[in-house]
């Protein structure tokens, strides 16, 4: 596979080819490229073998759903942070865009490419985006700290 990327300036761009981790790849562009955390502005291409998430209030749990066969990447966004503990900490969502022309979309888990992906994400100067678990046990809570 014939991952690039590059960085100009606060902008990281990654091109992802078939068969790549949507987010591997993009936690890997990250540390290769020595950056701690990011704002995911834009992502395109084709996904498959997709899993995503709906949060649920009432339960505080994510429903999850698998999505059968290549889709359209409309959109992805979302933050990266990095914790010393456990590493980077990715909160990404994705719409995605099927052969019915229906747009799905929610928390991703996972997701295959499956043509190209290209995503930009700006790196975020001063300070780390990190995730603190939330008191009430539902999803981690966006806090900044000091960079690594």
């Amino acid at each position: 596979m014939d991952v690039e990327h590059t960085r100009d300036g606060p902008l990281l761009l990654v091109r992802m080819d078939p068969g790549e981790d949507l987010l591997a790849t993009l936690l890997q562009a990250m540390e290769e490229q020595g950056v701690s955390s990011v704002v995911v502005v834009s992502g395109i291409g084709a996904v498959d073998g997709v899993e995503v998430g709906y949060f649920d209030p009432a339960s505080r749990q994510y429903e999850r759903a698998k999505l059968e066969g290549s889709h359209e990447l409309v959109s992805v966004s979302g933050t990266v942070g990095w914790d010393a503990a456990q590493g980077f900490q990715p909160h990404v969502h994705v719409a995605l865009g099927g052969r019915d022309h229906v747009v799905r979309g929610g928390h991703l888990f996972r997701a295959t490419v499956s043509v190209t992906a290209e995503v930009a994400a700006r790196v975020v100067p001063e300070g780390v985006v990190r995730r603190e678990p939330a008191p009430d046990a539902g999803p981690a809570k966006m806090r900044f700290g000091k960079a690594r």
